[in-house]
């Protein structure tokens, strides 16, 4: 009898007395729910209906728990009350469809502010709920039925005070979120460029209506233009970027143990661009996926071009003494004129001078703000790869 009382957790598919199981259901335990959720979801188990036999085992309900903790603790994470509702047409609090009329800006803030509830802009309401104002009611703010929204927001992360370079794991963070957040600014920019009323300031008498006309631009837009595609990029592209996010910079550990950035004359070789005749040849698609973008590559011959002028239509290479494929440049800076950061490049020497690609570039770092990451390169080191293994 007692085998047959045993009940199966959600999570783990393991089966314990009901004593040592908690529940999931219930508008109390929506967090822990979606936890779960996906977590079977990860394991690859096949989907099941959340019910009130649903149960957690006494490690999975801890392990969620703490992980509950960890997202509230963090600094970057925001709870949002959302209304729920049955039908986006029928009226918010009786559920009838005849006349309703759509909640204004002004009647979802104030309940916004006073209920700490947010109310999406197609929500209606019985004209009998509202006052003169077209604000729902106070008294029927307690009857609103609401599901928790946790939302975690990223920003590129700053300099702190008397820090001169942002950490690997900083920096590659950092280019994450703004490989991310591209798409959201592409079609910013798209939108408008088709329509100039959005590339300027707003006039405040037009500010209440300005998400009924990026919706109707957004409308024209999927109705007469092609959506943004971006090639290669995919679930696969997106596991591979999170996995280098994770890389340590060698390259960095090894100056810093070595302090590589000083000049001394009996480690360092001085040669010229047209010396290093063991670089390996780059292509551009090669020099696109290290570098995670095009920018990058943009700027490389502005780059290339302030530094020839600068040393009399030479680029200057230091190499490593008795070492092969270990190089060490400097580059100045386009925001200060004064400021030169310098470039370490780890690299596959290509002896018999032929394209081959595969482990070509071993690593990197610049000394500038985001030169110790591994994700991407900054505009420095693009610019020597791309002079070096693509332009000469």
């Amino acid at each position: 009898m007692a085998f047959r009382n045993l009940l199966t957790c959600f999570v783990c598919n393991n089966r314990y007395q009901p004593r040592l199981m908690r529940r999931i259901d219930g508008e109390n335990n929506d967090a822990k729910r979606d936890i779960a959720i996906l977590r079977r979801d990860n394991a690859g188990l096949p989907a099941l209906e959340v019910n009130d036999q649903t149960r957690l085992c006494m490690n999975c309900n801890i392990s969620i728990l703490e992980e509950i903790d960890l997202i509230l603790q963090d600094e970057r994470h925001m709870r949002l009350n959302v209304l729920t509702q049955t039908r986006s047409a029928s009226c918010l609090i009786c559920d009838q469809e005849d006349n309703v009329e759509r909640l204004c800006m002004k009647a979802r803030v104030n309940i916004f502010i006073t209920s700490n509830i947010y109310i999406p802009n197609n929500v209606r309401s019985c004209r009998i709920h509202l006052d003169g104002r077209g604000f729902l009611l106070q008294p029927l703010h307690a009857g609103l039925s609401f599901t928790l929204l946790d939302i975690r927001y990223y920003m590129p992360e700053p300099l702190e005070h008397g820090q001169s370079q942002l950490t690997t794991e900083q920096a590659n963070q950092t280019r994450v979120i703004t490989k991310t957040r591209w798409i959201v600014e592409a079609r910013n920019g798209y939108i408008k460029s088709i329509f100039k009323f959005l590339a300027q300031v707003v006039r405040i008498p037009h500010a209440p209506h300005i998400g009924d006309f990026y919706r109707i631009v957004g409308a024209i837009i999927n109705r007469y233009h092609q959506p943004i595609h971006m090639d290669g990029c995919d679930a696969e592209a997106a596991r591979r970027i999170l996995a280098r996010s994770q890389e340590v910079n060698e390259v960095q550990a090894r100056v810093a143990a070595e302090n590589l950035q000083r000049r001394r004359q009996t480690e360092w070789e001085r040669i010229d661009q047209n010396q290093l005749v063991d670089f390996p040849h780059l292509t551009l698609n090669y020099l696109q996926d290290l570098t995670l973008g095009v920018y990058q590559l943009f700027l490389a011959p502005s780059y290339i071009q302030d530094s020839l002028l600068r040393q009399n239509n030479v680029f200057e290479v230091d190499l490593r003494a008795q070492e092969q494929g270990f190089a060490r440049f400097r580059l100045f800076s386009r925001f200060r004129n004064a400021a030169s950061h310098h470039q370490f490049i780890s690299y596959n020497p290509n002896e018999e001078n032929q394209l081959q690609e595969e482990n070509s570039i071993l690593g990197y770092y610049c000394t500038c703000k985001t030169g110790a990451r591994t994700l991407g390169t900054c505009a420095h080191i693009a610019s020597i790869l791309w002079y070096l293994g693509f332009a000469i």
